[in-house]
Order: structure tokens, then sequence, then C-alpha cells
């Protein structure tokens, strides 16, 4: 926290790791028509959803686990649902650029960045319907 109590970040990257566990609560605040439009699900980019993680998710939290792919959504309304290949750079360049700490750590941002992307499947997904596009990106790491 900084001297005018806003919050900032820091790079924590050289210090050991420990095990921790934190709780976060929120509030939203929105406009009644913003509400309206949500609820009604006429909302300009799409549906607005929170999806609930299952509980064997939850349990498994703590387990290492390898990226089966790494999915980039575009959302564009009446759009046909469609998948296609994401070569590696273009990835890289997605993901680095959408990143929000990513020049901060520099080098080893950047080199993170490549170990991540190398050998791992990029797929852009195109859809309209958030429960179609769900369904598709869990049908890609099956």
């Amino acid at each position: 926290i900084d001297s005018r109590g806003r919050a900032r970040m820091v790079d924590v990257g050289d210090k050991p790791s420990t095990r921790r566990h934190a709780t976060a609560s929120g509030r939203l605040l929105m406009a009644a028509e913003t509400r309206a439009r949500v609820l009604e699900g006429r909302t300009p980019k799409g549906t607005v959803a929170y999806i609930r993680p299952k509980a064997d998710w939850v349990a498994r939290g703590e387990e290492p686990a390898e990226p089966a792919a790494i999915v980039a959504p575009h959302y564009k309304a009446d759009a046909r649902l469609r998948t296609t290949p994401k070569i590696a750079g273009d990835l890289f360049m997605e993901l680095a650029t959408s990143s929000v700490n990513y020049d901060r750590f520099a080098a080893r941002g950047f080199e993170g960045v490549g170990k991540l992307v190398a050998g791992i499947r990029g797929i852009e997904l195109h859809y309209s319907a958030l429960d179609d596009a769900v369904e598709a990106a869990e049908a890609l790491i099956r």
C-alpha cells in the first residue's frame, strides 16, 4: 500500500514460496439499466456469466497441472462457432500483450511466456453463445 493508501504492484519473484490462504469478497455497483440488461441477456458483448467451479476442481486446487491448451476466445454477435489453430509466435504475442505484469518481469516474463507456449496447442475460439463456447473448449481438452 502506498502513501495514499492505494494498492501497488511489487516484484515478489525472488522470495521463497509459502503456502497461504486468502478469502476475498466484493460488491458490484451498476446502474439499474445495466443490471436489467445483464439479467435479460441484452448486453452488447454477449452473456455476462459466472461459472461456479465444480467441487472436485476446488478439492484438487493444490495439485500441479500442465495446461492442455491455451484458448483465445473471441466473441462476436451472431458469429458461427469455430476453432482455428494459433501458431506459437502469435500465441506468444497475444499473451505478452495482454498480460498485466509481463513488462514488469522483463527477461523472466519473456522466458516464462516462451516456455508456456512452447509445445502447447494454441486455439482461437470464435463464438456468439457462451454455452456453446464452454462446450467447445471442454471438448478441445478432452
